[in-house]
């Protein structure tokens, strides 16, 4: 390997579990734009062309959110997968004498 890359773990595990709640925000938040759609589309009954908007808006809402639900959770498998992938890479050993050489330092302490 040419170069180290260092990657904080902990930081790549708590922004992926950032974008995971930021998914589950977006999720609500059309489910709950979705809901009130309905709510529209029942008082619209009367009126054949607001009622047709209105599912038109609801399919056309229902497919995006479909393609970014998949998406995201093929983001969120992926740096899954990385994370899982830095962990097994990480080959950093203490060396085996690491506690003499930490006593070491500090045994003006003693």
């Amino acid at each position: 390997m040419d170069k180290d890359i260092i990657i904080i773990a902990d930081e790549y595990t708590t922004t992926k579990n950032d974008i995971e709640e930021n998914i589950k925000f977006l999720k609500e938040s059309i489910d709950s734009y979705l809901s009130l759609l309905d709510k529209l589309l029942i008082a619209a009954l009367n009126d054949q062309a607001i009622s047709q908007k209105i599912e038109s808006g609801s399919e056309i809402t229902l497919q995006k959110m479909n393609v970014l639900a998949k998406a995201l959770a093929l983001a969120v498998e992926e740096m899954t997968q990385q994370l899982g992938d830095i962990e097994s890479a990480d080959a950093f050993k203490f060396p085996h004498d690491i506690m003499s050489t930490i006593s070491s330092h500090f045994s003006f302490l003693l």
